[in-house]
């Protein structure tokens, strides 16, 4: 249908132009699929993080970047692995992000 009416140009193009636009950068965009929807979340390049508070700026990388684990928010975030942990925490007690996962595998993501 949409190829129908011109608003796409080929099948599948998109996609492969998502992914290339990100080639030469160490974030990539994820791809949530279910039974009804396609989810894309395409990470803002160079956002500043620092300049949130702490939660603020958890809860802002989350949204841009599911599934990340404890190591990766701390390096990109420059928060100290004790407050990340409190924090972490907190915004999961407040039902504002969740833990999957058990040991070395635990990664967190916005609700």
């Amino acid at each position: 249908m949409f190829f129908r009416l011109g608003i796409i140009e080929q099948f599948g193009i998109g996609i492969k132009r998502i992914i290339n636009s990100y080639q030469n950068i160490d974030e990539r965009p994820s791809f949530l699929i279910d039974d009804y929807q396609i989810k894309i979340i395409l990470p803002v390049i160079g956002y500043k993080y620092y300049r949130l508070n702490d939660k603020d700026a958890i809860i802002s990388y989350l949204k841009a970047h599911p599934n990340s684990s404890r190591a990766e928010i701390e390096i990109k975030l420059k928060i100290e692995k004790a407050t990340l942990l409190r924090n972490l925490n907190e915004l999961i007690s407040n039902n504002l992000i969740m833990k999957k996962g058990n040991g070395p595998n635990v990664t967190y993501s916005f609700l």
